[in-house]
């Protein structure tokens, strides 16, 4: 076996320079002075060069044009995408650092496993080839399923060329029938939407074309200018051409902070209680689009007292199918009860009505029952934004126009984020906010083609927050709950889960540095027996490996990906470098390992047309072979016939609420049936609205959050060197200099942030746009590129609420202190 090291440090420009000459090379690949000048006169100067169709997986999943030369990528520039009505041509620093990426120090290269003798995590590695680590893989596999059961292995499948499709990984966890490792992570955002409004408005970037028409645009929680960077210029369109009022929502005053016509700061953890003091304004003042809520929400339905559920045709007919079925209403027009599809003036205000004995209340009238319990006088003192800045919100949103509200992932990342989404929602409802239902075109990513409806399944999904109850004793148990549901009350017991997890497959992302209570996430993996890791490039989960896979890039893989309202089918621009394989290949090699070669015959372009080939596709004209020839189709959002909420109309009032992600969890339904707010789980260290100051926060009295940054996109591109010579090359952590002063740090000194889950060293950054009372950390780093610590050692996993479990980055308390340039052996 061929020892290997594996080595951290900085890179310098000359160093960057050897080393990408030097792997390019070894790749058979080009010189020095070729990778030194790459720019898009010399590329298209060379009479051997290719030009291939591919994309960025940083974000957005940006159309890109890769200039493809002895064999190596040494230029990405942006696509011309035609037929799109808005300008899509656009790439930033992440698209165009692609060629470094793919020759980076960084990249895994070969497989390898852990050094015979040697603990987990001590860097000592053995070069080994693919034959030995398929048969190792899956000679473990069948092992542990023997003796354990199947769902002793878990798999990871994220992939590892996000935005992705995870066709074959998910094909493979299913047809070994393994246990799904689920991250839990922005469950509140995704549940919150799809919820209330059917869908991730302007996430996936297919209706962007709707931004440049607003009059009043909302920012909240979130910061696309240097997230999303190809979403700002629909944005910045808006305010130049169609004087549209820019609002941004944030703690911290970030860069999309900076252009707004009203910014709005606000105390950490309270956005449901300022949406629906918004609310309150907006219905007290009679500015509702009562016509929009009629038609097109669950407002006028009648929810019935007993049970808290919606009146329905079948409660009050026999035989009534499940196609035919409607909702009751109070009909204005006939002063009688009526149903949804026929109603002609349907009452939105209106309780205590009587129908068939049932004593029933509009939903709506239930809504403006919650929103009346909060008074500006309350939001005010629990946000801490002046009553007059939130009344000229409020007018901001009245405004005459198209208006709509771009909530982003940093106000779900609080325990709980999912009454905060649909608190945002509600605004959006109550002003006619919401766009007709459309949404991005859909690939098949399930793993099966549409018409292989019989194959065997995961075991059970199980969370992160779970793995040290599993590992320890094989069973997790969930906390039983006292369920409201209307007027009736019920004790749920206890739920307990039992999968003992011997092996874990990982493949792609890096769960080590970017889970919540890094420390304990460790403890955790290392308890498993054998651990497995395929990514692109060296990282914290790879670090405490047994063996190490080489995954290849988008363009030493190419296939078909939809972002953006595109529809893209990639080049294979290049071999992969190295001994890279793809996810799809990887999955083919274990599965016959597996001894599963009936369900792994196709090879990748075969396996793909599954991918684009679905009845929506074949109803729009669409197919793999169309896809192929034409490398990007645009087709913007797809209309549908009504919004993919559980009643096809906008809820706020959730009648019947389940969990996106279910482990089997006992469920409170009346925790999220109307939008509320409570105060943070933990992030809380002050008294208001009736709430006492979390007691940890006389210890801990600090805020931390961890913003976004322009040039990674959590921990990926973030060891790029040619990223890190544009930014920094050191985690930061920016404080308000009230806070600083108070502590005797200095502007650029080392810091220590700390709590009872661990610590993290960084330079401290002093910024007037940081709240005092908050820290804003970087996210991302790898553990290797702190002095010590790392700054998810610091954030919790406890989960409030299990209506929807998902992470509460953002939902943390910490001291800092003064480096005082000791790392104890403990803190390593």
């Amino acid at each position: 076996m061929e020892p290997v090291q594996n080595t951290t440090g900085a890179l310098t420009r000359r160093g960057f320079l050897k080393t990408t000459a030097a792997a390019a090379l070894v790749a058979g690949g080009v010189s020095a002075a070729g990778f030194a000048a790459l720019t898009p006169k010399t590329a298209s100067a060379q009479s051997d060069e290719k030009i291939c169709t591919t994309y960025c997986n940083a974000c957005m999943g940006c159309p890109l044009e890769a200039v493809v030369r002895d064999g190596n990528v040494v230029l990405t520039r942006a696509k011309e995408i035609e037929g799109a009505p808005i300008d899509q041509k656009r790439m930033c620093a992440r698209g165009a650092s692609i060629p470094t990426l793919i020759v980076q120090e960084k990249r895994i290269q070969y497989p390898m496993k852990r050094a015979e003798g040697t603990e987990r995590g001590a860097g000592q590695w053995e070069r080994i080839s693919w034959d030995e680590a398929i048969d190792t893989i899956c000679t473990k596999i069948k092992e542990y399923q023997a003796e354990f059961g199947s769902g002793s292995v878990c798999s990871f499948t994220y992939g590892t060329t996000e935005p992705r499709n995870m066709y074959n990984l998910n094909r493979l966890e299913n047809v070994a029938q393994f246990s799904h490792q689920n991250r839990t992570t922005d469950f509140a955002l995704t549940q919150g939407t799809m919820y209330t409004a059917g869908g991730f408005y302007y996430q996936g970037g297919a209706d962007m074309d709707l931004v440049s028409q607003m009059s009043t645009f909302v920012v909240w929680g979130h910061n696309p200018i240097v997230s999303w960077p190809n979403a700002w210029h629909y944005i910045a369109d808006a305010i130049e051409n169609n004087d549209c009022k820019l609002i941004v929502v944030d703690p911290n005053k970030n860069t999309i902070g900076q252009k707004a016509d009203l910014f709005v700061s606000l105390q950490p953890g309270t956005d449901a209680a300022l949406a629906l003091g918004l609310a309150k304004i907006i219905e007290e003042e009679g500015k509702t689009d009562d016509a929009f809520m009629q038609q097109k929400s669950c407002a006028p339905f009648l929810v019935k007292e007993s049970d808290g559920r919606f009146l329905r045709k079948s409660d009050l007919e026999e035989g009534v199918a499940a196609d035919a079925d409607d909702f009751a209403v109070w009909d204005e027009a006939t002063n009688a009860m009526g149903y949804a599809s026929t109603a002609q003036n349907p009452v939105l205000r209106k309780k205590g009505i009587e129908v068939a004995g049932q004593r029933c209340n509009t939903a709506y009238s239930l809504l403006i029952d919650r929103i009346s319990e909060y008074p500006i006088e309350m939001v005010s003192e629990v946000t801490t934004v002046p009553e007059e800045t939130i009344r000229t919100f409020a007018d901001l949103l009245c405004r005459p126009g198209m208006a709509d509200i771009f909530q982003g992932y940093g106000i779900d990342h609080y325990g709980h984020g999912f009454n905060t989404i649909a608190a945002v929602s509600v605004l959006r409802i109550m002003r006619g906010m919401v766009p007709e239902p459309r949404m991005s075109y859909p690939l098949n990513s399930s793993g099966f083609d549409e018409t292989e409806t019989e194959h065997p399944a995961i075991v059970q999904s199980l969370g992160t927050f779970m793995f040290n109850d599993l590992l320890d004793t094989g069973e997790y148990t969930f906390p039983g709950v006292t369920a409201h549901m209307g007027e009736q009350v019920m004790e749920l017991p206890d739920v307990t889960v039992e999968q003992p997890l011997k092996m874990l497959i990982s493949f792609g992302a890096n769960i080590v540095n970017s889970a919540p209570d890094r420390n304990r996430t460790i403890e955790a993996y290392k308890k498993f027996d054998f651990l497995v890791t395929a990514n692109i490039e060296w990282c914290d989960t790879a670090d405490i490996s047994d063996i190490v896979l080489p995954a290849a890039t988008i363009q030493e893989v190419g296939g078909p990906i939809g972002m953006n309202g595109c529809l893209v089918w990639a080049d294979k621009a290049i071999e992969p470098k190295f001994e890279a394989k793809s996810d799809y290949d990887m999955a083919n090699l274990i599965g016959r390992g597996l001894g599963l070669d009936e369900w792994f015959q196709e090879e990748f372009d075969e396996g793909m047309k599954h991918v684009v080939n679905t009845a929506m596709g074949a109803a729009m004209g669409i197919d793999a072979d169309k896809l192929k020839e034409a490398g990007v189709m645009y087709v913007g959002a797809v209309p549908m016939p009504a919004y993919m909420t559980m009643t096809g109309k906008l809820q706020f009032y959730q009648e019947n609420p389940g969990p996106i992600e279910n482990y089997g969890q006992p469920m409170d339904p009346a925790s999220i049936a109307l939008p509320h707010w409570e105060p943070p789980m933990e992030a809380w260290p002050v008294t208001a609205g009736g709430f006492d100051t979390n007691p940890l926060a006389e210890k801990y009295p600090l805020i931390v959050t961890a913003g976004t940054r322009r040039f990674r996109v959590h921990s990926y591109y973030g060891q790029n060197p040619l990223l890190r010579e544009m930014e920094i090359n050191e985690p930061c952590v920016r404080i308000n200099s009230v806070d600083a002063e108070a502590r005797g740090i200095e502007d650029g000194s080392y810091v220590r942030l700390f709590n009872d889950r661990g610590h993290a060293v960084a330079k401290a950054t002093f910024s007037a746009g940081i709240r005092p009372g908050c820290l804003d950390i970087d996210r991302g780093w790898q553990r290797s590129q702190y002095i010590s610590g790392c700054n998810n050692d610091l954030t919790s996993k406890q989960i409030v609420d299990w209506t929807c479990p998902t992470y509460s980055y953002h939902d943390c308390l910490v001291e800092i202190e003064p480096w005082d340039g000791v790392v104890a052996e403990s803190q390593e």
